[in-house]
């Protein structure tokens, strides 16, 4: 098992770079309507409890969706509303794109995933 501070490393440049995520649509994540966040993504940025994210497309348009449990690595199997978040932001299958990880605050704490750029 990692130990958390470990993989976090202790410099501020590091530790802002856990906000970043880029991922692949693959023909498989599409067949399979199956879209997850990594593991240790979620680990690092202490969303092992989050039931749902937020997606932001770049318009400004918020997708709400679930997430769930996918295996036993921690990684977290997004719900519906991702496919339309990538027709939205033009992603096709074999393109990366890169996504923020936005913490809101307050009585409900949220994540927000927004659209930054395809790679």
């Amino acid at each position: 098992m990692y130990n958390r501070d470990s993989l976090r490393g202790s410099s501020s440049s590091s530790r802002s770079q856990e906000r970043f995520l880029t991922l692949t649509l693959t023909t498989y994540s599409l067949r399979k309507s199956k879209l997850c966040l990594p593991g240790k993504f979620v680990w690092l940025n202490s969303m092992e409890n989050a039931r749902k994210i937020t997606l932001v497309d770049r318009y400004g348009v918020k997708r709400t969706t679930s997430l769930r449990t996918d295996n036993k690595y921690g990684a977290m199997r997004m719900g519906k509303g991702w496919r339309d978040f990538c027709e939205a932001n033009g992603v096709k299958a074999g393109d990366s794109f890169k996504l923020e990880l936005i913490k809101e605050e307050g009585e409900t704490a949220t994540h927000l995933l927004k659209f930054c750029t395809k790679v």
